[in-house]
């Protein structure tokens, strides 16, 4: 029995019955023990990404609100007739760091003072805040609202360790590594290693299970670990000019987006506020 790295994170994380992962590990230490540490590694991830969703479920009655805002997204990209993956890539960007999300229609990148909430990394943006894991949870949210399989990566950025988050992105036609907070497109070397000019990311795809905790998070990065091999991804300037001047000429759709969801972001970044001082107690 021999077993790839990758395909050894994948059984583990993805198998709910113990005894099977159990009879799994056995007969991949008779293989070799060199595998001890993998199962080990694997085994407490799992354990912190289930123990995540847990916590992410006491929030439950949040989610209704945070629904309609990724409904009305998905009306908002119909309207605007965008129909690629990439194409509503780049309207999330836009968005996001014009403050369409945000309470105040303003957004700031800060790092300080941070609270981290379970499974609700993208709530921040509501009271008019991000940072890189922020940016990706929300267009992966989005992305897959509208139909696109989307998960996040952790990387690191020019070789500094574990400090940033992009949104893997596939469809039929292409993949994508892309980085909502700087709006690049890597390619992917190897499944751990993607590039775009000067910019290099090391992936770390076995700690995106942390932050991929729904379903559709989990088939996405399952698909991402499963690939044998990789396209190159197009810069596509074009696409981008296209969805730049389509925003341009429907603003009054994205101020209409803004009202509709006004009243659901208020009331998200008072839930959340309440959820950080409880936090802060215990």
């Amino acid at each position: 029995m021999k077993e790839d790295i990758n395909h050894v994170y994948l059984y583990i994380m993805n198998e709910n019955n113990f005894a099977k992962i159990r009879e799994y590990a056995k007969d991949l230490l008779e293989v070799n023990p060199r595998y001890f540490y993998h199962i080990i590694k694997a085994l407490a991830l799992k354990e912190e990404r289930n123990q995540r969703i847990d916590n992410m479920y006491d929030y439950g009655y949040t989610f209704n609100y945070y629904e309609h805002i990724l409904i009305e997204f998905k009306r908002l990209v119909k309207k605007l007739n965008l129909d690629s993956s990439l194409s509503v890539a780049y309207l999330g960007t836009y968005m996001m760091l014009r403050g369409y999300f945000s309470k105040n229609k303003r957004n700031t990148y800060q790092d300080s003072k941070r609270i981290l909430l379970d499974g609700l990394s993208s709530y921040n943006l509501f009271s008019g805040i991000g940072v890189c894991q922020d940016y990706s949870s929300l267009l992966k949210d989005l992305l897959n609202t509208c139909g696109y399989n989307a998960c996040n990566l952790c990387c690191s950025l020019n070789s500094r360790f574990l400090n940033h988050m992009v949104t893997y992105i596939y469809d039929e036609k292409e993949d994508y590594i892309y980085d909502p907070t700087n709006i690049l497109i890597f390619n992917l070397v190897d499944y751990d290693l993607a590039l775009n000019n000067n910019y290099r990311l090391k992936i770390y795809p076995f700690y995106s299970y942390l932050f991929n905790l729904r379903k559709d998070d989990i088939l996405a990065l399952n698909k991402y670990l499963f690939k044998n091999h990789f396209k190159k991804a197009r810069e596509n300037k074009i696409e981008f000019i296209k969805v730049y001047k389509t925003i341009l000429s429907n603003e009054e759709l994205l101020a209409q987006f803004y009202q509709n969801i006004s009243s659901y972001v208020i009331s998200l970044d008072g839930l959340i506020s309440d959820i950080r001082e409880l936090k802060k107690i215990h």
